[in-house]
């Protein structure tokens, strides 16, 4: 009985399940060899007298041997071709040996007396294996595999490293959607404070106007009445101190309103520039107003304990999106603000160079630790109490930067103070490969 490669007879496979149906020995030998042409491991059939009766293709090349001829001989023949290529003689024939004795099938000594090692043509562990055939109770022959050891462990290395890459591949998809998540929270909060703060600004703005109106309305009528005092009462005018005093105090008092009712007006300018949290489109705006804007919502934080040095250079007005940006000054205004324990000093600079545009705020606060440096844009890493910090501050700030091709860098010493210098190019537009209009403009307050 010889090993025929051609595929079975075409035709419907008889039905085996039914109980009167019974393969014919043709038929279930070419099912038989069918099945161990197609086997990948290195096999072949050996009858009860030791003879050789079929072997699948994968022998010649996985052994190295010439295979031809071998249907019909005896084993030996084959173990002496293999003693003959292995590293130590005569190891091929100790290994079958032990593949013929009962063994606990699994166990580290049982594979290591089944194996042994090929020399030629390549060097590889070949571990042996044996399965008797059988036909209800009658042995018919034995089933002989020859597995290569180092295949088998360089296969299971490379299934351990894909489930390696697939594991670090979904911590880093977890890690993105996290930041995703909490970018997106970040995003609706501040969308929210900025429909707030357009809202109340909007609130404000009616109230104030009516005021300043009234009080030009005022300031003129007092320059009337003076006039008319001097026509009709040219000499009491002078002579008669409460009336000087009624008039100069009516003068303080409308220098008061003009200066208190100034201030809401531009607290009212800046806080709408600051609102611009969702521009969705580059917008042409000046970085300094941004971030005098930016100060001028954190003043209540900083007021009596906390010094800003501003030294903002002329900068260009630049294609930016500017509510982000703003964003950006608040996070870390906040942080350098929160980092300072009693008074201190926060230094506020701005300058450009050819191609970019920085930011540089510097405070006295404590520092952050040389071993929390490589954290502290990580989403949930924060170093402030419970209730104090989200960890959400600074990851979103260089996303941000990251959406505006720019960079933020941290220079940091404990018990000195922390620098972060934003950076940004001067043509964002150049830089992404658009040329989008502009939609709006930040307008400078004076």
């Amino acid at each position: 009985m010889g090993f025929d490669p051609s595929p079975p007879p075409a035709g419907p496979l008889p039905d085996i399940a039914a109980e009167d149906s019974v393969l014919a020995p043709k038929q279930a030998e070419q099912l038989f060899l069918g099945l161990l042409g197609a086997a990948p491991e290195p096999s072949l059939v050996v009858d009860p007298k030791g003879r050789i009766v079929a072997i699948n293709p994968a022998v010649g090349p996985s052994l190295g041997l010439e295979v031809d001829g071998l249907s019909g001989r005896p084993m030996s023949v084959l173990l002496a071709l293999l003693d003959a290529a292995a590293e130590v003689p005569g190891s091929a024939s100790s290994a079958v040996a032990a593949a013929l004795e009962p063994s606990t099938e699994g166990s580290r000594e049982d594979l290591r007396a089944r194996t042994f090692l090929l020399a030629r043509p390549l060097s590889r562990w070949i571990a042996v294996r044996r399965r008797s055939l059988s036909v209800g109770a009658t042995t018919i022959g034995s089933l002989w595999e020859f597995a290569d050891v180092d295949a088998a462990a360089r296969a299971r290395a490379a299934c351990e490293r894909e489930a390696r890459d697939a594991r670090a591949a979904l911590g880093e998809l977890a890690a993105e959607l996290a930041a995703a998540h909490a970018r997106l929270l970040e995003s609706e909060k501040m969308a929210s404070l900025g429909m707030l703060i357009t809202g109340i600004a909007h609130e404000i703005n009616t109230p104030i106007g009516a005021v300043s109106s009234m009080h030009d309305t005022l300031v003129r009528a007092v320059d009337k009445l003076r006039g008319v005092l001097a026509t009709e009462c040219p000499r009491d005018q002078g002579a008669d101190p409460k009336l000087t005093n009624l008039l100069k105090f009516i003068d303080d008092a409308n220098r008061v309103i003009a200066d208190g009712a100034g201030r809401v007006t531009t607290i009212v300018k800046r806080l709408r520039c600051f609102a611009r949290l969702d521009d969705a489109e580059l917008v042409e705006a000046d970085i300094n107003e941004g971030i005098d804007s930016t100060l001028q919502l954190v003043h209540h934080v900083l007021k009596q304990r906390i010094e800003v040095v501003r030294e903002l250079g002329r900068l260009p007005r630049i294609a930016c999106y500017p509510g982000r940006l703003n964003q950006v000054f608040l996070n870390l205004l906040m942080n350098a603000a929160q980092s300072i324990d009693g008074t201190g000093h926060i230094h506020v600079r701005t300058f450009a160079d050819e191609d970019r545009i920085h930011v540089a705020i510097t405070d006295t606060g404590c520092g952050i630790p040389k071993e929390h440096l490589d954290r502290i844009f990580d989403v949930g890493f924060t170093t402030k109490g419970i209730g104090e910090g989200t960890g959400l501050g600074l990851p979103i700030s260089r996303q941000i930067m990251r959406d505006h091709h720019g960079t933020i860098m941290v220079e940091s010493r404990v018990g000195a103070g922390t620098t972060f210098t934003v950076s940004l190019p001067r043509d964002l537009r150049a830089v992404i490969g658009g040329d989008q209009p502009s939609v709006a403009t930040c307008q400078k307050v004076e």
